[in-house]
């Protein structure tokens, strides 16, 4: 578990979970994101009815999550660990943060 946003920490974890190069990449990406996008505002519309004042992203730790999937998916689609996804799904890399780049908000490259 990494416990801050900051770009080494967020580089150094992921070369040690063995992940590919382009993912370290753009977990490094996403660190320089975080580290120079503004916490959402009430200026910006999506934002406008939240009040952020006491969240504290410093306090929040990336960290492992777990994922149960009960049924049957549809085919083609993926659900479960990331490094799982990463070695067994070859479309990861193109698809992984195409719809929500981590440049476009903080809490996105949180994610990312």
């Amino acid at each position: 578990m990494v416990a801050t946003y900051e770009e080494a920490a967020i580089v150094a974890a992921s070369q040690q979970r063995g992940e590919p190069a382009w993912l370290c990449d753009r977990r490094a990406e996403a660190a320089r994101a975080f580290a120079a996008l503004p916490m959402p505002t009430p200026a910006l519309r999506p934002w406008r009815y939240v009040d952020l004042a006491g969240l504290d992203l410093g306090a929040v730790a990336p960290g492992a999550v777990s994922v149960t999937v009960e049924g049957a998916l549809p085919s083609g689609v993926y659900v479960g660990p990331l490094a799982a996804g990463v070695a067994q799904v070859a479309a990861t890399e193109a698809r992984l943060g195409a719809l929500l780049p981590a440049t476009e908000g903080r809490f996105l490259a949180a994610n990312a």
